[in-house]
């Protein structure tokens, strides 16, 4: 059978090239900071470090459910909700947020952390 040499689109090499630089950089030059001065609720920031970076929310919330939610992109990634048994909630969120993508917190109650690894 005669060989035959196929080349894959250009486009899915430089955007596996570009994946692999994207994995391979994370947490290299980034540290967690502090964001609790820096950040409010409802309130919606982009990663514009062109890097992925990571943040980590709790709350505290006396009132109950809902408590906290993490919104990327303008997608519900995931929230913490429940009663406790005096009805209070305290929970923690974290994820990953990819270069350029939004993300928010809506939370009731008390923000008690927000870091970023950035």
């Amino acid at each position: 059978f005669p060989s035959h040499d196929i080349d894959p689109p250009s486009n899915a090499i430089n955007g596996g090239a570009l994946a692999l630089a994207g994995i391979g950089s994370f947490g290299i030059g980034q540290t967690w900071q502090n964001m609790m001065g820096g950040r409010a609720g409802s309130t919606t920031y982009y990663n514009t470090t062109g890097k992925l970076i990571f943040i980590l929310v709790s709350v505290n919330n006396p009132y109950g459910s809902p408590a906290l939610q993490l919104v990327v992109n303008g997608v519900n990634f995931g929230e913490v909700a429940g009663v406790g048994f005096s009805g209070a909630v305290r929970g923690t969120i974290w994820a990953p947020i990819p270069p350029g993508a939004s993300y928010s917190v809506n939370f009731g109650g008390t923000i008690t952390t927000w870091m970023e690894l950035r």
